[in-house]
């Protein structure tokens, strides 16, 4: 049985929003919060490829490939997905709709964004650089 990918997002999106919650609460329990956040994002285009990653900061790493740059991005906005100014980078892409989705912890609150752009250029341009585009 063929699962539409929207629907296979979907799914991959609320797997990982309740896993975030088990994973973070031993670290919770032990710890004061860290001043971490981890990000989850899952991206779709019109072919159905989906791709996920990990971004966490204080300190900088996971599998985002620009880790350094887009934890300084998201703490000069102290964690607001909503609040990341787009980049100025001159960028032409083949018209390819994308969607990426944000979910993870920013000092202990939740956070969650989303965003629809026409094109990979255009998904980075409007993330700030926190979107990593392959």
């Amino acid at each position: 049985m063929r699962v539409p990918p929207l629907r296979r997002a979907a799914l991959s999106l609320a797997v990982a929003s309740c896993l975030l919650p088990l994973t973070a609460a031993p670290a919770a329990a032990d710890s004061p919060p860290a001043a971490s956040f981890v990000f989850i994002t899952q991206y779709l285009d019109g072919s159905g490829h989906q791709s996920v990653r990990t971004l966490e900061c204080d300190p900088d790493g996971g599998t985002h490939h620009a880790a350094t740059f887009a934890c300084d991005v998201l703490r000069s906005v102290d964690g607001d997905l909503a609040a990341v100014p787009p980049l100025h980078d001159p960028c032409y892409a083949e018209p390819q709709p994308m969607r990426a989705i944000a979910v993870g912890y920013w000092h202990g609150r939740r956070v969650h964004h989303g965003l629809v752009a026409s094109d990979p250029c255009d998904l980075m341009s409007r993330g700030g650089g926190v979107f990593p585009v392959q």
